[in-house]
């Protein structure tokens, strides 16, 4: 249901944001406040969260291929398939939309590169699922809101820093969620006398390690936000379609991130016996 629901919208939101002229305006009219504001300390905060992805989504990769040598198959192959299946239908998609450009929205916007979706939006979520994939499910909810905060926020700077629009992040999140609602309900149907034992110590400082840095990323941008940002009353009066968005954005991350975090929290169905005791 996840994965289909998510489908669904981010068609929805394709339609929408490019496809129509409203969706159109609101779009680049977000973007334009989101860009220009905040001055030089903003544009410094951006830009280093934005850097941050690549490490935490090689960190990523290490810590799925340090579980797999140190035999939690299963959940190392759906850390793999989050990783390789998100980042690579993100990147397949900005390809091929920006080529065929169904609906002339592409053809529209200022920018003459393909944006939608966002990259580093869906590296920074594919990385943060991958951390709650391989979290024991005694820490999961901390590590859980940890990615999702992490997700707002290279989320918002991809918008802020002005190289994509509030649709290509909001498809990014959706994307996301297509894949890793088949990897829940996978590793949901998983037996529990089939699932994997809890990590080790060394996988758990690992896993700290990867979510240590998320958590710290996160937490920065956000704070700084806060102390860099102008009052708000006039922020919103001056940007009244940013105001709306940006807030947007994060709910829909935390939102989106925090079911995941449920999913797989949820208990594995038991195993049948419909043909106990038969040969």
């Amino acid at each position: 249901m996840l994965s289909a629901g998510s489908a669904v919208a981010l068609v929805a939101l394709y339609a929408i944001a490019l496809g129509t002229s409203g969706g159109r305006r609101i779009d680049a009219s977000a973007e334009h406040e989101l860009a220009y504001t905040g001055g030089s300390r903003l544009d410094a905060l951006n830009h280093v969260i934005l850097v941050s992805v690549d490490p935490v989504l090689v960190l990523a990769a290490a810590l799925a291929g340090f579980f797999l040598l140190r035999g939690r198959v299963r959940d190392a192959l759906a850390a793999g398939a989050l990783l390789a299946l998100v980042n690579g239908l993100a990147y397949g998609l900005k390809l091929l939309l920006y080529w065929l450009d169904p609906l002339g929205g592409e053809a529209a916007r200022t920018s003459d590169v393909a944006s939608f979706p966002s990259g580093h939006t869906a590296a920074a979520i594919s990385a943060g699922l991958v951390a709650i994939v391989l979290a024991p499910r005694t820490s999961r909810v901390p590590v859980t809101l940890a990615c999702a905060v992490y997700a707002a926020a290279v989320g918002l700077a991809s918008v802020a820093d002005g190289g994509h629009y509030p649709s290509d992040v909001a498809a990014s999140y959706l994307i996301a969620m297509v894949v890793a609602g088949g990897v829940a309900a996978s590793r949901r149907l998983t037996p529990a006398r089939l699932r994997e034992p809890a990590p080790s110590r060394g996988q758990t400082v690992a896993l700290t390690g990867l979510v240590a840095v998320v958590s710290l990323a996160g937490a920065s941008y956000w704070v700084d936000l806060a102390l860099a940002g102008s009052d708000l009353a006039t922020y919103v009066r001056d940007s009244p379609t940013a105001a709306v968005v940006a807030p947007a954005l994060g709910a829909l991350s935390i939102l989106l991130v925090c079911t995941y975090g449920a999913l797989c929290g949820a208990p594995a169905r038991p195993p049948s016996r419909l043909h106990h005791g038969s040969c």
